[in-house]
């Protein structure tokens, strides 16, 4: 079977209950069909055809007489009430379900399938960086600087990130298609395994679209210090051999703000060397294309070594193991995924921008 076969026409996305209750109640109150659409479009970034309005105003009549209600139980809502129902929920948004029924003396299931028709669910908050309004502002201003900046001056600049691999993570979830009962069958799982040894390794990369990707650079440790752990000194060694592969005679240099980054002996030098640094904003790293690039590479290890999850012995063979894997899989991203993340620079500030210096989904 081909995919011509089973493919349909693409359907326009149906106007949730919410939406409706939005385009009725700008009619009842005088609005045009066609002011309605510039309305919802400006307000809620909603498109919405001049028929699919006409069509909703012209069948709401028939709604609220429940013509379009299944068969069942008497609703115990009405229409008015769904909408300060969602109202409610969003003036509060951490509240629960069952503190929202108590105020309006309603079962939880009820106010949750209520706020489900009107596009309300409830959502585990998405983890990001703390930022300060300050913090905000410098993104905002940031990014408006550089929102006009042709694709020639992206090019130039060379990314770079630091990121630790564990044996174990693999830094994404994992997906597959199963049967309803299947769910615990071995091959449905994602397995994590205790009891191992720790082994995990620092990495430090690099790219830029002009000047292509650094190798993937092992983090010594620094035998000066304390904990024996990853110091500017360390980094500034790893700069020191590896930023000139990528660099070229124009690149621009981007590092975030990690205190081993902005340490005097990493300032010295970067001075010294007349390096060019691109300015970076605190707490940024959607703002970094090479974050993008840490979860294949994690997710890549395990197929270029499918043993080591399970490898047994000293912990010194096993972090060989670690890094040869990393450093393979790391060969193994494609070309076209630099280029990519490369290219998405300018919709990267706009998204700052949008969100006036905020969280972004990047």
């Amino acid at each position: 079977m081909v995919l011509s076969e089973i493919s349909g026409n693409a359907q326009a996305r149906q106007l949730n209950p919410y939406e409706r209750a939005q385009i009725v109640t700008l009619h009842d109150a005088g609005f045009s069909e066609r002011k309605i659409q510039q309305f919802i479009d400006e307000k809620y970034s909603l498109k919405c055809s001049l028929p699919s309005i006409h069509r909703t105003i012209a069948s709401d009549p028939e709604r609220i007489q429940g013509h379009h209600l299944k068969d069942g139980r008497e609703r115990k809502t009405t229409h008015e009430q769904d909408l300060k129902l969602a109202e409610l929920a969003m003036s509060n948004p951490d509240q629960k379900a069952t503190e929202i029924a108590a105020k309006v003396n309603l079962s939880t299931r009820t106010v949750q399938r209520r706020l489900k028709e009107q596009g309300l669910q409830k959502w585990m908050k998405a983890r990001v960086p703390a930022l300060r309004p300050s913090d905000a502002t410098y993104r905002l201003r940031w990014c408006i600087e550089r929102k006009d900046w042709t694709v020639a001056q992206w090019n130039k600049i060379v990314w770079s990130d630091e990121c630790s691999v564990a044996r174990g993570k693999t830094g994404c979830q994992e997906w597959v298609y199963r049967p309803r009962g299947d769910k615990w069958k071995p091959y449905a799982v994602q397995e994590r395994w205790y009891g191992r040894e720790k082994v995990s390794q620092m990495f430090w990369g690099a790219f830029s679209q002009e000047y292509g990707r650094s190798d993937l650079v092992v983090m010594q440790g620094d035998e000066t210090a304390k904990r024996g752990g990853v110091t500017a000194r360390s980094y500034v060694n790893v700069l020191k051999e590896h930023l000139p592969t990528v660099l070229g005679e124009s690149g621009t240099f981007m590092q975030d703000n990690a205190p081993i980054h902005i340490a005097r002996i990493v300032k010295s030098w970067l001075r010294e060397e007349d390096i060019r640094l691109l300015d970076w904003p605190p707490y940024s790293p959607d703002l970094n294309p090479m974050e993008n690039l840490w979860g294949p590479l994690k997710s890549g290890i395990y197929k270029q070594d499918r043993g080591l999850l399970k490898a047994r012995g000293s912990g010194s063979d096993v972090q060989e193991r670690l890094i040869a894997a990393s450093c393979r899989s790391w060969e193994a991203i494609e070309e076209q995924h630099f280029t990519t993340l490369a290219a998405s620079m300018p919709r990267r500030c706009r998204a700052v921008i949008d969100a006036e210096g905020w969280y972004t989904g990047y």
